[in-house]
């Protein structure tokens, strides 16, 4: 029986390029559905499928137009779902509708695996970082067993770009939640996010303040060569910390909620 893999935002199809290149003749025994909210994606995905003979090489291969917080429902259920790079470009409000359609067509003993990074290599407006202890807050409500969240999110080190970074990767298996809990997505869990977004930014804000404090000599000399390096950190830290409050800023006008902060 073919492996099923779902691939949720497949992107440019980096995932799909390397699949007859990487296992060769086992090809045969991967079937992929790949899904993307933008076109320009899933026809250079479609390409990559021509070009790389690809419908010929995989038990099956698709690739449509789908937005991934909305649900999904597939004649098949996937033994691995995937959702890679992706996590930090994701509106925090919809992360658990997401994992929730994803889930839901998984097939019991399947694998959602999630991997991205813990830190950004460039600045991406709205982008949000995670970290263990912010992701296990939003996640532990559906688990049956809440001493599963130890097994889901492990920090390690790759070196996907010119220097190491660190990358968060969940597996998550759809017997360690309670779907019935997905059924009413409460506004408590809203406000679990909107915690840890304000745990995150007044993180943020003690980083900058420590910056500043350590190097306050050198932001009175602009000509000091270390300032660059200072100013890099500096300048990340305020991005996603605008980030993070743009977040916040973009679900107090979806529902009409007045600032009081």
């Amino acid at each position: 029986m073919p492996i099923k893999w779902l691939d949720l935002c497949c992107g440019n199809g980096n995932i799909l390029s390397q699949i007859s290149d990487t296992i060769g003749d086992r090809s045969s025994s991967i079937y992929y559905h790949g899904l993307d909210i933008d076109i320009k994606y899933v026809n250079k995905c479609n390409k990559i499928i021509k070009n790389k003979q690809l419908n010929e090489k995989l038990a099956y291969v698709k690739i449509e137009v789908h937005d991934i917080t909305k649900p999904f429902k597939s004649d098949v259920k996937f033994d691995i779902i995937t959702l890679l790079n992706v996590l930090h470009e994701i509106n925090p409000f919809n992360i658990i509708s997401i994992f929730k359609n994803a889930l839901v067509n998984s097939k019991q003993n399947g694998l959602l695996l999630i991997v991205d990074m813990c830190e950004l290599p460039h600045l991406e407006w709205k982008s949000i970082t995670w970290s263990r202890d912010t992701l296990s807050q939003i996640i532990t409500p559906f688990l049956k067993n809440k001493n599963d969240i130890n097994t889901l999110v492990s920090p390690v080190p790759i070196n996907i770009y010119p220097r190491s970074v660190n990358i968060i990767a969940l597996r998550l298996k759809k017997d360690m939640f309670d779907m019935s809990k997905f059924s009413n997505l409460s506004e408590s869990i809203d406000e679990i996010v909107i915690n840890c977004l304000k745990t995150k930014m007044d993180s943020i804000s003690k980083q900058i303040i420590k910056i500043y404090e350590m190097n306050s000599d050198l932001f009175m000399n602009k000509n000091n060569e270390k300032l660059n390096s200072i100013n890099s950190s500096f300048s990340k830290l305020l991005w996603e910390y605008w980030s993070v409050n743009e977040r916040l800023n973009d679900y107090r006008v979806a529902n009409k909620i007045m600032n009081t902060d």
